[in-house]
């Protein structure tokens, strides 16, 4: 009888051993990180399937093989000889010309005995990886993840505003490089946030770079990144840049005419070869990333002074878009009013209801040379400083006072008339283009005959041959 209950509990103990092991063994299939054991040679000996998934290996390709076969540059044994963990440590191998396997790791040494300290009792390591492509969605969403944007979020009734919400759903679902120009302030960032979030890659990473902002001496590590000892002061891990933080998203390089000439040739390579090399390193690392650009500068002329590459503008201007400065689509300013007191009212807690018949004037009566930008500005300081239930002109920042009783002169209804005329046609052609075939198209969208357009264009004294040039180089969408 004992020698029967002895065997009853060593088979209820192996029974427990084999729930306990199946029990383990389903908490590694289900973990998300690919894991992995080494003994103290470094041959692999046990894999999860989340491993094999990520380094494209069935488990019988991996098990009994060296690590140094998947990570030359693994730290595992120094792991097991002296006991180091390792956080966060990178691992790079090309597998092939177009693919590398591209991790972050983490090492922590297997003892066999109870004592933690002693290196001799140490009989392995366990290594946990990610693809770093997850990673940097990870902390994307983390820490710069924003609402998402759309083209209906671009405000205006104005021709030229209803034309730009139309090419850019023209685009939506194309991956090409997109140049946006206009003045500071005209809402370019906004732009490029909606064709992100209208592309293919939406649900990829949106990494902003203002090329303008950053020292020329720090943008190119902070756009490509640097390894470790690229120079003084460079991190001992190194550090990834922009271009791969955005890789499978969209990456919006702001203000790309300030960016110095060594560096221009460096974004030539990845729009031609989809791939980085960080500062300091010889690996090439493949990048898909949309590139959308912006600038306020004429690049045209600064390829006509060497200031700018000729082959990157030709590079970046595939799908050319202009957003025309606030004085020229004067019927938005209103609209845009009204948004803009909404926003403050929401960030202030007041309930501000509109604007006094002078305050008003005032402002549509403003050039606004700081375009949308400073119209915010301006709706900000005064939701900030009304304590009424209207903003007055009293609210209005100083600097406006000076048109205050400007905007009160009443010109005759001909002259007024005869300038919403030519604001009109302008804007038109600005859009149709200045050819003998975008003035046909003009006067069709008009509604009048050619030889009326020809003779308002004549009497309102408009220059009909402005923007030819840059019609040519950007593409005429009149034509």
């Amino acid at each position: 009888m004992l020698f029967l209950k002895r065997m009853a509990d060593l088979l209820a103990s192996k029974l427990r051993e084999t729930q306990i092991a199946n029990q383990l063994q389903a908490v590694l299939d289900s973990i998300y990180d690919g894991i992995l054991s080494v003994n103290k040679e470094g041959i692999i000996v046990s894999v999860n399937p989340k491993a094999t998934q990520l380094l494209g290996k069935d488990q019988k390709e991996l098990i009994g093989t060296s690590i140094f076969s998947i990570w030359p540059n693994s730290g595992v044994l120094e792991s097991i000889r002296t006991g180091a963990r390792y956080t966060d440590r990178e691992e790079i191998t090309r597998i092939s010309m177009d693919r590398i396997n591209h991790f972050i790791t983490n090492i922590n040494p297997i003892y066999s005995g109870k004592n933690k300290t002693d290196s001799n009792s140490i009989s392995g390591a366990v290594v946990s990886f990610r693809d770093i492509a997850e990673v940097r969605q990870m902390v994307y969403k983390l820490t710069e993840a924003e609402e998402p944007s759309s083209f209906q979020q671009i405000t205006g009734n104005s021709l030229i505003v209803k034309r730009l919400r139309e090419q850019g759903k023209k685009i939506s679902g194309s991956l090409s490089t997109v140049l946006i120009t206009g003045e500071s302030g005209t809402g370019k960032g906004l732009m490029a946030r909606a064709i992100h979030a209208s592309s293919p890659v939406n649900e990829g990473p949106y990494i902003v770079v203002n090329c303008g902002a950053i020292a020329n001496t720090l943008l190119e590590s902070e756009l490509f990144g640097y390894e470790e000892g690229a120079f003084t002061g460079a991190k001992k891990t190194g550090k990834i840049g922009r271009f791969e933080m955005a890789n499978n998203g969209t990456i919006f390089l702001d203000e790309i005419g300030d960016m110095p000439l060594h560096l221009q040739i460096k974004i030539l390579h990845v729009l031609q070869q989809k791939e980085i090399q960080r500062v300091g390193g010889n690996d090439y690392i493949p990048v898909h990333v949309r590139i959308i650009a912006a600038t306020n500068r004429d690049l045209e002329k600064l390829v006509a002074e060497k200031m700018f590459r000729e082959d990157l503008f030709f590079r970046l201007n595939v799908i050319p878009i202009d957003i025309p400065p606030l004085r020229e689509r004067r019927e938005d300013i209103g609209l845009l009013m009204e948004q803009a007191l909404q926003k403050y009212n929401r960030v202030t807690g007041k309930q501000l209801y509109g604007f006094t018949d002078k305050a008003k004037a005032v402002l549509l009566n403003h050039d606004w040379p700081g375009n949308i930008r400073e119209l915010e500005n301006v709706v900000e300081y005064a939701v900030t400083m009304g304590s009424d239930d209207l903003i007055g002109i009293e609210n209005l920042p100083a600097y406006l006072s000076e048109q205050r009783e400007e905007a009160y002169v009443i010109h005759p209804l001909k002259d007024q008339c005869a300038a919403a005329e030519k604001e009109i046609l302008e804007n038109c052609l600005r859009i149709t283009g200045y050819s003998l075939k975008g003035k046909i198209k003009a006067a069709k969208l008009l509604g009048i005959s050619e030889s009326t357009l020809y003779r308002r264009i004549k009497s309102l004294g408009i220059n009909a041959e402005e923007g030819k040039v840059l019609h040519r180089a950007r593409g005429n969408y009149g034509d």
